[in-house]
């Protein structure tokens, strides 16, 4: 299925554009670069666990500002000096927002936070400002900034980047693009795994207006779910012998893989781990297959071998069940299309060629599987 759009490339055809962001050091120690669409890029280091984030910066305000990529909240979102120093995040967050220096607008509305991955019920203000990436800026877009929450909260980075498809940032972003899609590649993810040494250094990208992305191979579309703006996908998803009809799978990008407790509870994956073989692989198969492997999730400890690590399940908020997170978007890139309006929407799936290792081995483990079915026809 080819992505939707009114500006069809030719495969291979590269963007015209005038933008050249430097990715940086790959697995061959030699700097990355592009010379089309608009990329954007990061590295983070497996044994400091960082997350994959993208660099921007707002209004006036020159600061490099680190953003998770969130693709099911509608609207960016920031921290206050005041929610910093009131302890409403654990980590240390190097942007607080100050609209004295990018120029933002006070837009005297309150914000609740949707709770999206957020138990912390994050609460603050909504401002207008630009948020810019690299040379590429977007204006007059409303921003969240909390204040205060009602417990402190583990974020990893400065802030959420809000791409959920009701928003006004991914409205503008796919209204200007040459091409109206967005292509995200997640570098390898930290797991601590037995007598292996995994690469100090990996790194991903973020790419917007090009069909292309460097080191994905062909990708394959499907259709999202029309419900709730959502970048997501109905499916059918089958753990052992229990089935779990349509169902919304979404992204969780720079985060944990998401089921939920009851799924969890009837594997019984809470309980101690001797072998990979006793830990599900996760396959995702609609005419193609996609496999999210035990060993790519399953942390090794060597008091118990292998088990499960900061299990992760949506809250009653969100609006979906599973999440496809970094342990299988670290092996499959991930594109965002649509046609100029946003109006119709599609996700597509490729190898991750940049996160290839030779240590990855096949095993014929029990498997969780979903089935993708279009939600509508083209």
């Amino acid at each position: 299925m080819q992505p939707i759009g009114s500006r069809v490339l030719e495969k291979g055809t590269k963007m015209r554009v005038n933008v050249s962001v430097k990715m940086c050091t790959g697995h061959d120690g030699t700097n990355q670069e592009e010379k089309f669409g608009l990329l954007l890029s990061t590295c983070y280091n497996q044994s400091n666990e960082q997350t994959f984030y993208i660099e921007t910066s707002l209004g006036s305000d020159k600061q490099k500002i680190k953003l998770g990529l969130d693709t099911n909240r509608p609207i960016s979102l920031f921290f206050s000096p005041k929610c910093v120093q009131d302890k409403c995040v654990t980590e240390n967050v190097e942007y607080q927002y100050d609209n004295t220096k990018t120029g933002g607008k006070d837009l005297d509305k309150p914000y609740q936070d949707e709770t999206y991955n957020n138990i912390a019920k994050w609460s603050g203000k909504q401002f207008l400002d630009t948020i810019k990436f690299g040379p590429q800026y977007y204006k007059d877009l409303t921003i969240a900034v909390v204040d205060s929450s009602s417990s402190a909260e583990k974020v990893d980075w400065n802030g959420y980047l809000g791409l959920r498809t009701g928003g006004e940032l991914i409205i503008k972003v796919m209204k200007e693009a040459q091409y109206p899609q967005i292509t995200i590649q997640e570098g390898r993810g930290f797991i601590p795994k037995k007598n292996k040494q995994v690469a100090k250094f990996s790194y991903g990208s973020f790419t917007f207006g090009s069909r292309d992305a460097k080191g994905c191979g062909n990708f394959t579309f499907f259709n999202t779910t029309n419900h709730n703006n959502q970048w997501a996908l109905k499916a059918i998803v089958k753990i052992g012998n229990t089935k779990y009809d349509f169902h919304n799978v979404a992204l969780n990008i720079g985060r944990r893989t998401q089921i939920p407790q009851n799924a969890f509870d009837e594997f019984k994956l809470m309980e101690d781990k001797t072998s990979l073989s006793d830990i599900p692989d996760i396959r995702f198969v609609d005419d193609k297959e996609y496999v999210l492997k035990a060993e790519d999730f399953a942390w090794y400890n060597k008091d118990v071998n292998q088990q499960l690590e900061d299990y992760s399940e949506p809250t009653p908020t969100e609006l979906y069940r599973f999440a496809l997170g970094s342990e299988f978007l670290q092996n499959y890139c991930v594109a965002l299309s649509s046609d100029a309006n946003v109006a119709n929407k599609q996700i597509g799936f490729a190898e991750n060629f940049n996160n290839k290792s030779s240590d990855i081995k096949s095993a014929t483990l029990t498997s969780l599987i979903l089935v993708v079915f279009s939600c509508f026809t083209l």
